[in-house]
């Protein structure tokens, strides 16, 4: 799908840029024409950040429309399904900057940001120096002169600092406070599973996570959400699994290798089980 509006794209997504510890995926600027759509994506293991410079419009997050204005910045975690609706009277322009992280300190640190403030109606922020250094980038690759990497891995470094910064500034979300200490702490878990699709090696580590014996969490899990622990970690794992696939960029054995399945087979077998086909039958989609 064409998107019509004035845009600068530099788009790593099929082959992140290896910034030694830093992969950007993409940073560029959009103006949209009036009624501009950004369809909504699936994302992978990234976060990106949707920063309005002018305008109005909608943010839609997992199915949630969030509405965005002049200077705010909307961070998308990883796994998002994510898109943009500009507003007709007042189209939107914004910078965007979309990167993971592998450096530990900031990688923690933005994973319990994440876990945090999953709900999308808790995402946006207002740091005008994040606004500066996205810009800093986008100028970096205008010029792309000595040190070019070195002051981008760093420029994205100091955001993500930033980031953590706003959202610890955060006041508690006011949902909480009505909220029972176990649908607070199932929330934790379920926003802790998505987050870390990629590194829940089995479900006992949630133990360390929370604090709380296995057994317990399982059975509080159970009672609160009427859904056992296990079944929401590989529905979420599976949820993830079909993302890949359709994107066709990873052969089965890889994502099963990258989602903790023993084998190609044993993905393909819970696969079909979940969504009644095999995966070999899904063809690859631009999303």
């Amino acid at each position: 799908m064409k998107l019509d509006g004035y845009k600068i794209n530099n788009c790593f997504i099929s082959s992140p840029l290896d910034l030694d510890g830093v992969k950007l995926v993409q940073v560029g600027r959009f103006f949209c024409n009036p009624d501009t759509v950004v369809p909504v994506g699936l994302h992978s293991d990234f976060y990106e950040l949707t920063i309005v410079t002018e305008g109005k419009g909608v943010i839609l997050t997992n199915g949630e429309k969030i509405p965005v204005g002049k200077n705010d910045v909307y961070v998308s975690f990883p796994f998002d399904r994510h898109g943009i609706i500009s507003s007709k009277d007042e189209p939107l322009k914004y910078d965007h900057l979309a990167f993971s992280i592998e450096v530990e300190n900031y990688k923690s640190a933005l994973k319990a940001v994440a876990t945090k403030y999953y709900s999308p109606d808790l995402r946006i922020i207002a740091d005008p120096k994040i606004n500066l250094l996205v810009q800093t980038i986008i100028g970096e690759f205008n010029i792309e002169k000595e040190f070019f990497k070195e002051v981008v891995k760093n420029a994205v470094l100091s955001v993500c600092a930033y980031i953590v910064r706003a959202f610890n500034e955060k006041a508690t979300p006011e949902s909480w406070n009505d909220a029972k200490e176990s649908e607070i702490l199932c929330n934790r878990i379920m926003n802790y599973i998505d987050i870390n699709v990629y590194d829940i090696e089995n479900l006992q580590s949630l133990s360390a996570v929370t604090g709380y014996n296995y057994n317990y969490i399982s059975t509080l899990f159970k009672k609160t959400t009427g859904i056992k622990l296990r079944d929401y970690y590989y529905g979420r794992k599976l949820e993830v699994a079909d993302m890949l696939i359709k994107e066709g960029k990873l052969p089965i054995c890889r994502i099963a290798e990258k989602l903790g399945y023993s084998s190609g087979a044993a993905l393909s077998k819970a696969y079909k089980q979940k969504y009644g086909f095999p995966p070999i039958s899904v063809k690859p989609q631009n999303v």
